[in-house]
């Protein structure tokens, strides 16, 4: 093999060696996991969960919010409109649970840009709880997760930390590509994240944060119109003199049956985030450097040969094998091995995201149109969103336990 048929394979082979580098770092974390135990007493703790829409499985995930163990908890549920479909299935869960502290809370949609900002302003006022649980409604929390994160909560000098979050559930091709994203692509990051710098990520679906740190950093007004709210917590409460880490036990988002086009809508708006909060939209790097059949695949097209070709097999097993570890390590259990063989389609999925994200910078998130900005800031886009009236009203507490 000479020097100039190695030429076109350079960027595949740093690739390769990035994605291996992760690999590693990410199942080395995720062997020697600490368990926490509590340090200090347990806190007043409210569980915040927003709710917009009819999630799969919806009630089941609701439900083990009540079989969490540790101390005493409140749950807040928060629904942004009477005709959402959720608020059904809120006031059916405080039913089910008559001796866990539920309140079911009509949220005001102006009080940001952002929505689930909106509905977490008016949940975060309806409680004085020392720490605040924000989970996310297609997340499933295992019995334990409530008392790991309080336990992680409760390490010096920390202010926030947020669960690595495995997909899981899947029943249809789109199910199984969410899924897959969320397992080798983003829980896989921020555990090598966390593993070789202490550089934490706080990722929304599954947070816990002191309210004394919350305000010091400026509260959530301070990130209400912004798309990367939790990312920027995060940044404003390690700014705040905290310090921000990350639940190495994963939280399961169940994603059972998904079209194709909404995985593609979600994560092309997540590569926008890291676009707009990078210098030059350099976050999107990533999904070229840590996805080595990527730029294999080009160097195919560009230099075709069997050397490229089999450099494209290679990195294509690579993924492969990859996926399937860290499926099998995040999840606790073998996954089917077909969901594992999508793995080229998902990083064709992430290219994608990618590019769609550095051509515009619109997007449409739970029926609101928006430009978004540099830090994501968000500027809604005119008659394209489904607004409300601005209104004065107080949040309504429809049901209390």
């Amino acid at each position: 093999m000479s020097a100039r048929e190695l030429v076109p394979l350079a960027p595949a082979l740093l690739a390769a060696g990035l994605y291996l580098t992760q690999l590693v770092a990410a199942t080395r974390a995720l062997a020697q996991r600490p368990r926490r135990t509590r340090t200090a007493p347990w806190p007043r703790v409210a569980v915040l969960r927003p709710l917009a829409g009819r999630d799969d499985s919806l009630d089941a995930n609701l439900d083990a919010l009540a079989a969490q163990e540790g101390g005493a908890y409140e749950v807040i549920l928060g629904v942004a409109t009477l005709d959402d479909p959720a608020m059904r299935a809120a006031l059916a869960f405080q039913r089910r649970h008559p001796a866990l502290p539920v309140r079911v809370l009509l949220t005001r949609p102006t009080n940001a840009r952002n929505p689930k900002v909106a509905q977490l302003l008016d949940m975060a006022l309806a409680t004085d709880a020392e720490a605040l649980v924000i989970s996310d409604s297609n997340t499933r929390p295992h019995r334990t997760w409530l008392a790991e994160l309080v336990a992680e909560l409760q390490q010096p000098g920390v202010g926030l930390v947020s669960s690595l979050v495995v997909g899981t559930g899947e029943r249809s091709f789109g199910a199984a590509l969410e899924n897959l994203q969320l397992c080798a692509g983003v829980a896989a990051g921020i555990a090598a994240v966390q593993h070789l710098g202490d550089r934490c990520l706080a990722v929304g679906k599954s947070m816990a944060l002191w309210r004394r740190a919350l305000d010091r950093a400026g509260g959530l007004q301070r990130v209400a119109d912004t798309l990367a709210e939790d990312h920027l917590l995060g940044v404003h409460i390690r700014a705040a003199g905290y310090r921000v880490r990350t639940s190495l036990t994963p939280v399961a988002n169940v994603n059972v049956r998904c079209a194709p086009t909404r995985t593609l809508e979600r994560h092309t708006r997540w590569a926008l985030m890291r676009r707009r909060l990078t210098p030059f939209g350099l976050g999107l790097a990533q999904e070229w450097l840590l996805n080595p059949l990527a730029p294999a695949c080009v160097a195919a097209v560009v230099a075709p040969s069997r050397i490229t070709l089999a450099a494209v097999a290679f990195c294509a097993l690579l993924q492969v094998a990859g996926a399937r570890i860290l499926v099998r390590m995040l999840r606790g259990v073998e996954a089917p091995a077909w969901v594992a063989l999508l793995e080229p389609l998902r990083v064709a999925l992430a290219v994608l995201c990618g590019a769609l994200a550095l051509v515009s910078d619109r997007v449409s998130w739970r029926g609101h149109a928006f430009r978004v900005g540099e830090g994501t800031a968000l500027t809604p886009l005119p008659g394209a969103s489904r607004e409300e009236p601005v209104t004065t009203r107080a949040p309504a507490v429809l049901a209390r336990s």
